[in-house]
């Protein structure tokens, strides 16, 4: 949140932000953190002044799943391509768009992970990411 703070005052958007994690969980947090910085960017980057921007982490079963909700126009095309296809696909250098998403996709993919985008009710894109937590990678937090 700290990050994307000048995002979000120079837009005037609201943010909805939500942590549903009750365990410490082993992965690698500068790529998490890239992942979700990337994702959260782009949606306060389409978003128009005044909107909103929602992201949700959660465990879910042996999974950590990242939801990323921005109020903008939608996703383009080649931005979902470049989201959800394979890494190997080269990278957009050439064009000057996608790059954060291309690397965004490269680190869900070491991660055993995948995303999915789909509009909302509200018009704009949701990002569903989901990454696999190695066996024993979770533990309980002592209450």
């Amino acid at each position: 949140r700290i990050l994307a703070s000048p995002e979000l005052n120079r837009n005037e958007l609201e943010l909805v932000w939500s942590v549903g994690l009750d365990r410490a969980i082993n992965l690698p947090a500068s790529s998490i953190r890239q992942i979700l910085l990337n994702l959260f960017l782009n949606a306060c980057q389409v978003s128009e002044r005044g909107g909103r921007v929602e992201v949700a982490i959660r465990e879910e079963g042996d999974f950590l799943t990242i939801g990323v909700e921005d109020s903008g126009k939608g996703m383009p095309e080649f931005a979902v391509r470049i989201l959800t296809s394979d890494s190997a696909a080269p990278s957009p250098l050439a064009t000057g768009h996608g790059l954060g998403l291309w690397m965004t996709r490269r680190l869900i993919d070491e991660l055993g992970g995948s995303a999915a985008v789909s509009s909302n009710e509200k018009g704009g894109s949701r990002v569903h990411v989901v990454i696999p937590v190695p066996a024993g990678g979770m533990e309980r937090n002592a209450a």
